[in-house]
């Protein structure tokens, strides 16, 4: 069987940042703008399906920009980033 191609970008709860890659095919680049002389990095570890699991089980619900809940999430982040309550009401 093989492996479909996948990154997952898996942020811990101290907002760590791993990425795991799988799958033929793929390949993973990283742009740096921070870093003018290898501003392009191409990412090549490879991670098995067992270990993408333990960070993203098979049963995990996957939300979208597309799903009725979007707009919901991406108002608590952006208030959070911004530092504010998020169902402030103006007046």
């Amino acid at each position: 069987m093989t492996t479909p191609a996948m990154v997952i970008v898996h942020i811990d709860a101290q907002g760590s940042v791993d990425y795991l890659a799988a799958g033929s095919g793929l390949r993973l680049f990283i742009v740096d703008e921070r870093a003018p002389h290898d501003r392009v990095y191409e990412w090549l570890p490879r991670n098995s399906i067992a270990q993408i699991e333990e960070v993203m089980p098979a049963d995990s619900e996957v939300g979208s920009s597309a799903d009725a809940r979007h707009p919901a999430i991406a108002n608590r982040l952006h208030a959070e980033w911004a530092g504010e309550h998020p169902f402030t009401v103006e007046s």
